[in-house]
């Protein structure tokens, strides 16, 4: 029952608690309470612009215990409670508008990308008693490319649990799925679609075992979003939204 709004023009981000009336009826039955407001900390005020290109994304923990809030390449977490700020992380490059926390073997981790990289990383570190886990960095430098303007871009990536098939070795395997886009010579756009071990960043296989499990797709993809199967040996379904 928790949710956090972040206004550029404020300069700020609000934290909501949702207060529902039972008996009340109508569009103002469950009236959303603001417990505080946050001014963005000093330094990181450049990262925020007007453009179509925001440069700022919140996300919630699993037990919401712990909100994070990204400008630029930087991370901030806050503890939503005390409204105090425990941390920050640093990716390589300025973050999307997308960020996240994953379950990876039972422990939050923190799903990152940028236009050529995607990181799961420990939100306290990878010595901090909070989270012990070790994370990993999947990066599009070393992938073929004929010039530059034709250079892969993450657009978009999703959590994507069980994403294997029936008695194989990745059965169960959660994955994250990472949508890369390239411009084609004909001025069009392909998107590549490929999943990796959410825990090792390393590929996932077909079921055959004999190629990385991948999918290409016309066009840009802007969003995606995964569907687990209905038994436990059933695969997730991955749904894709392109701009066409």
């Amino acid at each position: 029952n928790k949710a956090c709004t972040l206004s550029h023009e404020e300069g700020a981000f609000r934290v909501w608690e949702k207060r529902g009336n039972k008996k009340k009826k109508g569009p103002h039955s469950t009236p959303w309470k603001c417990l505080y407001k946050i001014t963005t900390p000093s330094g990181y005020s450049n990262y925020e612009d007007n453009n179509t290109q925001p440069t700022s994304s919140v996300a919630f923990s699993a037990d919401s215990s712990v909100l994070a809030v990204s400008y630029g390449p930087f991370v901030t977490l806050w503890d939503h409670t005390s409204a105090s700020l425990l941390t920050t992380l640093t990716h390589e490059e300025k973050l999307s508008s997308q960020i996240s926390f994953i379950n990876v073997n039972v422990m939050d981790m923190m799903l990152l990308h940028g236009e050529s990289s995607v990181t799961v990383t420990p939100p306290f570190g990878e010595n901090s008693m909070h989270c012990g886990k070790e994370g990993w960095f999947y990066g599009l430098d070393g992938l073929h490319c004929q010039n530059e303007s034709s250079k892969p871009k993450v657009t978009c990536v999703t959590a994507v649990p069980k994403m294997g098939y029936g008695n194989n070795d990745n059965s169960g395997v959660n994955g994250v799925a990472i949508a890369m886009m390239q411009d084609e010579d004909g001025g069009g756009k392909i998107t590549t679609i490929v999943v990796v071990d959410e825990a090792s960043g390393d590929p996932l296989w077909t079921k055959d075992g004999r190629h990385p499990m991948s999918w290409t797709v016309k066009d840009r993809v802007v969003s995606m979003c995964c569907v687990p199967g209905a038994t436990n040996k059933a695969a997730s379904r991955l749904f894709i939204l392109t701009d066409r």
